[in-house]
């Protein structure tokens, strides 16, 4: 039942982040009138891209990481794809921290994108570093975390006009409330699950684990 559960899940996740990559087509046109935000962006247009272009190839890199066969049958190419996750990682963050300081809704926003870009890339430098130095299960338990935090990008996509459209919301209020309400919630889940996993197989929740 649980291995069911996985790969629905896991199909569904991919599914998402594959029409992500239909949804943020837009940002890569030349028509201005298309970004979110048309008298800010089209000034940091090369940032925006460089961010949207980062999270593209982190959402379409990091499901493959976490399908067991593939990654047990091909383990160059799982290598190589993760080094490719990582550098579309940090390129997103970097270019994402930039864009941030300008988000709809003021202060709340900005320093929701803010925290999501220094977490995304922290996240995911610590599971490159457990995985250099061969603490596997600590690579693993962190690249979770990096990739509930890629997801975000998906989840904005969906609060945002559920709150704007479907509740009613202002869109100031409705972006403040998706700059943290599309990956803080992501990743308490993503940590709640790990930690009933090990509770369940009867292990302890030790970062250093091998």
């Amino acid at each position: 039942m649980k291995t069911v559960f996985f790969r629905v899940g896991w199909l569904v996740m991919t599914l998402l982040c594959v029409l992500l990559v239909f949804t943020t087509l837009r940002y890569f046109g030349s028509d201005s009138v298309a970004f979110f935000q048309p008298d800010i962006y089209p000034d940091r247009i090369v940032a925006l891209r460089l961010h949207i272009g980062g999270g593209i190839v982190a959402a379409l890199t990091g499901p493959l990481q976490f399908w067991g066969g593939f990654r047990n049958r091909f383990r160059a190419l799982h290598r190589v794809l993760g080094k490719i996750y990582i550098a579309a990682v940090l390129t997103g963050a970097v270019f994402g921290l930039m864009i941030a300081t300008t988000a709809l809704g003021g202060t709340v926003s900005q320093t929701g994108f803010s925290a999501l870009a220094l977490a995304w890339a922290g996240t995911t430098l610590i599971a490159y570093r457990r995985i250099r130095t061969g603490t596997v299960a600590a690579h693993r338990r962190w690249m979770i975390r990096s990739f509930a935090l890629t997801f975000a990008f998906v989840m904005l996509r969906i609060i945002f006009p559920a709150l704007q459209f479907g509740a009613g919301l202002d869109q100031v209020t409705a972006f403040q409330i998706t700059s943290w309400a599309c990956w803080v919630p992501n990743l308490l889940l993503a940590e709640l699950a790990m930690r009933k996993r090990n509770h369940a197989n009867g292990h302890g929740f030790d970062e250093t684990a091998h």
